[in-house]
C-alpha cells in the first residue's frame, strides 16, 4: 500500500512571487421557485463588489457543505432554509478551476422552494450584500453577474 505525505498549507515565495499553496471549498446556492432565482448584489467588502450573484461563500471550519449552504443563504438573504419547505439537490456540479494563485473547489446546489419566500435584508451585513432580488429567468441578461453565475443560471434553465 502506498503512503501519502500530507503537506500542510503554507505560504511560499518564488522568483519574487508569493502565495498560499492550498485550496478552499465554496458553496453556491441556486435557489428557485418557478422561473425566479434568488440573487444578491455583492457589497463593498467583497470581491467583484457591485455585481450580482447567487448566495455563495466559503466553508467554515468543521462545517459540512450542506450546513454551509444553509448558513450562506441565511447570511446573504435572511432566508432560513430549515424552516421552509424545500428540496436540496446536490452537489449537482463540482468545479475546481484554479483562479490566479488559489484554487476554489466549488459545490453547486439547486434548492427548489415550494413557494416564493420573502428575504430579509435587515439581517444581512451591508459590506457583504447591498441588495436582494427574485430575478425572472427572462431578465437574467439585465444583471451584471460576478463569477460565472449567469452561465450557471442559464444552464439550469436549459436542463
Amino acid at each position: 500500500m502506498k503512503k501519502f505525505n500530507n503537506r500542510p498549507n503554507r505560504f511560499v515565495t518564488s522568483d519574487s512571487d508569493s502565495g498560499w499553496i492550498s485550496r478552499s471549498c465554496v458553496v453556491v446556492a441556486l435557489i428557485h421557485h418557478d422561473n425566479k432565482i434568488l440573487c444578491v448584489k455583492r457589497g463593498d467588502d467583497m470581491t467583484q463588489s457591485g455585481k450580482w450573484c447567487m448566495p455563495c461563500g466559503y466553508l467554515d471550519w468543521n462545517e459540512t457543505i450542506e450546513q454551509a449552504v444553509h448558513r450562506e443563504v441565511y447570511e446573504e438573504s435572511g432566508i432560513y432554509l430549515p424552516d421552509i419547505e424545500h428540496e436540496l439537490h446536490g452537489p449537482v456540479h463540482i468545479n475546481s478551476h484554479p483562479i490566479g494563485k488559489k484554487q476554489n473547489i466549488t459545490f453547486h446546489y439547486h434548492i427548489e422552494l415550494d413557494s416564493l419566500v420573502d428575504f430579509n435584508i435587515s439581517v444581512v451585513d451591508p459590506g457583504e450584500v447591498t441588495d436582494i432580488a427574485w430575478v425572472e429567468k427572462d431578465h437574467i441578461t439585465e444583471y451584471d453577474f460576478a463569477f460565472n453565475h449567469n452561465n450557471i443560471i442559464n444552464e439550469y434553465f436549459k436542463g
